[in-house]
């Protein structure tokens, strides 16, 4: 009312308006500062460690967790039985181009997951096993799998190739999905059409051919 009065007389008809609008606008101001999220399997997954998050060609979610492999549909989460699995921690949810997703856990156990049954599809020699594993697949549409060297398998888990250059770290797929893994020795694979190229930091930059 105070600022009402201190209106010019010619126009006392804009006070109740600008307080109109006013209490008009406000509510709308209010909702707007709201968060536009929620939290999903916030009960369903409580207490549960998550490692990777993968949502697969179908449209659902793969979940790898402490405890297993768990599924979401859109409406519920599901626990997905993987017989033979030593160790409930899995790792690594990764796809193929046929939409068979492969994972691990630290037993060097790899499962295979298709058509909703999960089966145990490899298990990476003890003279290969590493406490780092990765997996990817390469534009061949075969399994990479990093562990003490690398390991390629076909879809019938027929090893085709085997590096045991020791340890490797992350691979990278590139654009034309060839992958591309560092190793300690300072060594660029570069995995394209079923050849593997070397190349090494010095002569990569040298040459100016380092198209990693």
């Amino acid at each position: 009312m105070f600022v009402c009065e201190r209106l010019p007389s010619i126009m006392p008809f804009l006070c109740p308006v600008k307080l109109w609008l006013i209490f008009l606008f406000f509510p709308l101001w209010a909702v707007a500062q709201q968060p536009s999220h929620y939290i999903l399997g916030e009960e369903e997954l409580e207490g549960i460690d998550i490692y990777r998050i993968l949502q697969v060609s179908d449209g659902s979610y793969l979940i790898a967790t402490g405890n297993g492999l768990i599924t979401y549909d859109g409406y519920k989460f599901t626990t997905f039985p993987c017989p033979d699995m030593l160790r409930t921690s899995v790792f690594n949810l990764v796809e193929d181009y046929n939409g068979v997703v492969y994972c691990n856990n630290l037993s060097g156990q790899i499962f295979r997951l298709n058509n909703g049954i999960c089966n145990l599809f490899y298990t990476i020699p003890d003279s290969s096993i590493s406490s780092n594993i990765g997996l990817e697949i390469d534009n061949l549409n075969r399994l990479v799998i990093k562990a003490n060297g690398l390991l390629i398998l076909d879809d019938k888990a027929t090893l085709t190739d085997q590096l045991s250059l020791g340890h490797f770290g992350q691979m990278t797929r590139l654009t034309d999905s060839s992958l591309v893994v560092y190793s300690r020795e300072k060594q660029f694979a570069h995995l394209k059409n079923g050849s593997i190229i070397f190349s090494t930091e010095t002569s990569s930059s040298e040459n100016g051919n380092d198209v990693w």
